[in-house]
């Protein structure tokens, strides 16, 4: 991920002797991502990855840590974050927030299999079943009020017809009642690299960055897992890497009846928000981000689901 919040070597051997952990041999930046500054630690038979958080709060860590060892302790491929002597996790650096946690093997895949669709379906199910009894409650930041106000700030910037796309997609979403689908806590950022394979092989090794997870509906995580890992060209639906992604997940956690009823519309919504926050990252840069990704791949899967609705 992108380095916004570069380290000393004096700084990096300063933080590793907080914990109680086999000497650091070596250090590096890792200068893929988006939004956090994030650096490699080595020892002689283990990698850690520190993460400087750039736009949580020190307030906001204590969910997202602890949902991270939910996951952890069932089992779940997700980084352990690791206490230091002291029993903290949380530590200060460059007067940020700043976790160490343990490294997980693999890299994210460019190309999606059938193979990946059923690992990540039954990730998501087991996941969603295993969070049941997670004690913490955290709201959807991209939710519906959410979407009114972002609609209001990009009417100023895009074209006429994005304006009239815009509006009539949110007068659709707000005509929705979602409250009887099952809810809990989703990941809701759960796109291809936000997760590691095992070089050379389909299995999972690792989903990262759940700075998005919250508790919504647990169909939107299927959807926007769906837009991403099963479309061609985010204009075509890949009816096999579709089918081996719901069936997976489903075999574990079967939907109800109006689950299946509103799949079309949460495809819709799935669209829409990714379509949204890329076109405010497009036209309002924030001071801290990456590599911003491309809005009309968004606008064409919201086209697609529109142009396929029942």
């Amino acid at each position: 991920m992108s380095v916004f919040t570069p380290i000393s070597q004096q700084q990096a051997r300063t933080f590793w002797s907080h914990y109680d952990l086999p000497a650091l041999l070596d250090w590096q930046p890792i200068v893929e991502g988006v939004s956090n500054s994030n650096f490699s630690f080595k020892t002689e038979r283990e990698a850690f990855v520190l993460t400087i958080f750039e736009q949580i709060s020190f307030d906001q860590l204590p969910f997202f840590l602890r949902l991270l060892q939910h996951l952890h302790e069932h089992r779940l491929p997700v980084a352990n974050p690791i206490a230091d002597k002291r029993s903290q996790i949380i530590h200060v650096l460059a007067k940020k927030p700043a976790v160490l946690m343990q490294g997980l093997p693999g890299k994210s895949i460019e190309y999606v299999s059938v193979q990946h669709c059923q690992q990540i379906g039954y990730f998501m199910a087991k996941m969603h079943y295993c969070c049941t009894d997670f004690p913490l409650y955290q709201l959807n930041s991209r939710e519906l009020s959410w979407f009114q106000a972002t609609a209001l700030c990009l009417q100023q910037v895009i074209t006429v017809d994005e304006q009239a796309l815009m509006l009539d997609e949110l007068a659709f979403q707000q005509r929705l009642e979602l409250s009887q689908l099952p809810h809990g806590i989703i990941h809701a950022d759960l796109f291809r690299d936000n997760t590691l394979f095992v070089t050379g092989s389909d299995q999972l090794s690792g989903v990262i960055d759940f700075y998005f997870a919250c508790y919504d509906v647990l169909l939107l995580d299927c959807a926007i897992v769906f837009n991403d890992w099963c479309l061609d060209n985010y204009q075509r639906i890949n009816s096999g890497r579709a089918e081996a992604l719901l069936d997976a997940y489903q075999a574990a956690r079967a939907w109800l009846p109006q689950e299946q009823a509103n799949w079309p519309a949460i495809l819709r919504r799935a669209a829409f928000r990714f379509w949204l926050s890329r076109l405010y990252d497009f036209y309002f840069p924030r001071a801290i981000i990456g590599e911003r990704k491309d809005p009309n791949q968004m606008k064409q899967v919201l086209l697609l689901h529109r142009n396929n609705m029942p």
